[in-house]
């Protein structure tokens, strides 16, 4: 009996406590299996104007050299 029982007592722990960190940390879950040809878009986060934020890094100024 508890061949049967004990690893279902775990599985079941586990399961639960994957559950609670995956609520806690969304963006850690793995991606959902998707069917073949299926297209998705996921848009990145950028600021309205269009440029480049200025926490990206330098602008290093060079010369052409011909």
């Amino acid at each position: 009996m508890t061949t049967y029982v004990f690893p279902w007592l775990v599985k079941r722990s586990v399961k639960k406590y994957q559950e609670k960190f995956y609520e806690q940390n969304p963006h850690l879950k793995p991606d959902q299996p998707r069917k073949e040809g299926e297209v998705t878009i996921e848009k990145v986060g950028r600021e309205e104007s269009g440029n480049v934020p200025e926490n990206i890094g330098e602008y290093t100024e060079y010369e052409d050299i011909k």
